[in-house]
């Protein structure tokens, strides 16, 4: 027998097979020795078809009351677009959830609240590669709240910034009673936006929240001379944090003036002017405590405008509201905010005025729940209005742990599947468990049991011998999902090679190229005792777990076997 023979495997099943036949024998001798000399394949990556059928995702934080939103339609391959599709599902899941939305409101002890305040999702890769979407709330900040600056310094300083030449101030009228944040010093240019204010070190949620604050006193004799208080949104950090705010940078705003003077708002940014609200001050008597029905200013992120998917991109708007306890309100301003989820939004308050003049508080906002960690648990909702107008804040002790639940469903189990979710799995956290960590900073999560074929580019494909046995081992326990996470159910496999490769995805394609061809040749010895004598020589080619591939046009592996002891190469 020669000492070494080689052999072209070829295969064009599309299913990494290669069921190879001969049409004469072939003698492989007692103790022979194998090696991988070259392999060469395109690979087909997972694809699946969105459309009208299978688009919607639903998703939710309490018992049966579910969001609705959905992916763009087409075709997609998990190499080149799997991980757009979940910032996608991402932002159109946080484009949807709107704390004002009656429907998915719940009263509660006589009021109002929304679960859906301050939270937001998040769909990404996990540190090993599977799918996971979360859904996360935090308790607001109590910016205005002195007990809560003096219990949680530490997270007062990482979510506040008191800013300008005449910072401001807060004080208690009583202690226990409700606090306020003025302005102590005098005014030097009237309408400035940055000689005393403040500010959240931490861009607004993403999700559905608001920034709101009480006016807990108008000065009596304040009438129509000039602006008293400004809260706004603005997209430039910078403007913030260098004192440079200005008219034009203020995209979403809320203004006070005198107490017998309309409110005015301003909505768009750029060169948009402030308009007049249509509405005065009602209530603006000190307000000694919390409770009391004071006006409220509010500037709430949520909800959608347009359609949220089916080919029609979702728009995140922001509603400006004045809650009043005469039932006067001004109109919801629903314009868009957010298109795709990467600008982010940051909250101010602006004190033109000194205190008489001008006192707010129970100033609240709902910051990123990713980046803020409120652990503020020995005030939860204190700052909140009595007015009944109000949402309350959805979080906490507010919420009945029966009413809480997460809830994460693809339309179909195809799309899961395109995911690494397994079919037929319950996305869902039921109700009533878990009420302990979501008292305070929750998080719902939810995994895919497999990793996303698009979370790894360098990818380690297996070359398994059927029936010739190889002196080849693997650590890998493919059934034993124990045994495989302690690393301890290996076992004797028919393993050729492993083929490491970085995949390049070919333009315009699903497909990815692999060529692999060795610096030097791993000979593997064959357990056969006795001479073989066959025709057939099948093997496959598998992903690094055992899972098949589709592979694209002709596949070619070319082996090399030799005698044992033969110095051939």
């Amino acid at each position: 027998m020669d000492n070494q023979r080689l052999f072209r495997l070829t295969s064009q099943s599309n299913d990494g097979v290669f069921d190879t036949l001969f049409n004469e024998d072939i003698e492989i001798g007692a103790g022979s020795e194998i090696a991988l000399q070259s392999a060469s394949f395109e690979r087909q990556s997972a694809r699946v078809t969105i459309n009208g059928t299978n688009s919607t995702i639903k998703y939710s934080l309490q018992e049966d009351k579910q969001w609705t939103a959905g992916f763009p339609s087409g075709t997609f391959s998990q190499l080149q677009d799997g991980e757009t599709l979940l910032t996608a599902a991402q932002d159109e899941m946080n484009l949807t959830v709107d704390m004002e939305d009656p429907a998915y409101q719940i009263t509660e002890g006589g009021f109002l609240y929304s679960i859906d305040r301050g939270s937001q999702w998040r769909a990404q890769l996990d540190g090993d590669g599977k799918t996971e979407i979360t859904a996360k709330t935090n308790e607001p900040v109590m910016a205005s709240d002195e007990d809560f600056k003096t219990d949680f310094p530490d997270q007062y300083a990482a979510t506040t910034v008191l800013a300008g030449v005449d910072a401001p101030t807060l004080a208690t009228t009583t202690p226990g009673d409700s606090s306020y944040m003025s302005r102590d010093g005098p005014v030097t240019t009237q309408g400035s936006y940055n000689e005393s204010y403040v500010y959240g070190k931490l861009r607004m949620v993403k999700g559905t929240g608001c920034i709101r604050a009480r006016l807990n006193e108008i000065g009596a004799a304040v009438t129509g001379n000039g602006i008293l208080a400004t809260i706004g949104l603005v997209n430039d950090y910078s403007k913030l944090t260098s004192g440079t705010i200005a008219d034009a940078d203020i995209i979403w705003g809320l203004q006070v003036l005198g107490n017998d003077t309309n409110y005015r708002y301003k909505a768009g940014g750029g060169t948009a002017t402030w308009q007049d609200a249509g509405v005065q001050p009602s209530g603006f008597a000190p307000a000694a405590s919390d409770e009391n029905d004071n006006d409220v200013l509010e500037i709430v992120i949520g909800g959608v405008v347009g359609n949220v998917y089916g080919g029609v991109s979702a728009k995140q708007s922001v509603s400006l509201n004045i809650h009043k306890s005469d039932g006067a309100t001004f109109p919801d301003i629903d314009q868009t905010l957010f298109q795709d989820g990467s600008v982010d939004y940051y909250y101010f308050i602006s004190y033109h005025a000194v205190a008489a003049d001008i006192k707010l508080d129970m100033i609240e906002a709902d910051l990123d729940p990713y980046l803020s960690n409120q652990t503020n648990t020995s005030h939860p909702g204190d700052s909140i209005s009595t007015l009944a107008t109000v949402v309350r804040s959805g979080f906490a002790n507010q919420i009945p742990a029966t009413k809480r639940q997460g809830l994460f469903e693809f339309a179909t189990a195809e799309v899961g599947e395109f995911f690494g979710f397994a079919p037929g799995k319950p996305a869902k956290i039921p109700a009533g468990t878990g009420s302990a960590a979501f008292a305070q900073s929750q998080l719902y999560t939810f995994v895919s049991e497999t990793r996303a074929e698009f979370s790894v580019r360098a990818k380690n494909y297996l070359v398994l011998f059927d029936e010739l046995p190889l002196n080849s081992y693997d650590s890998y326990a493919r059934f034993d999902v124990a045994q495989r996470n302690a690393n301890s159910g290996g076992s004797r496999r028919n393993l050729l090679a492993t083929v490491p490769t970085t995949e390049d995805q070919l333009a315009g394609t699903s497909v990815t190229q692999i060529a692999f061809e060795p610096s030097t040749l791993d000979y593997i010895s064959l357990r056969n005792t006795s001479p073989v004598l066959t025709r057939r020589l099948g093997c496959r080619i598998l992903t690094s777990t055992y899972e098949p591939i589709e592979i694209d046009g002709l596949a070619s592996l070319t082996v090399l076997i030799r005698q044992k002891g033969s110095s051939c190469h």
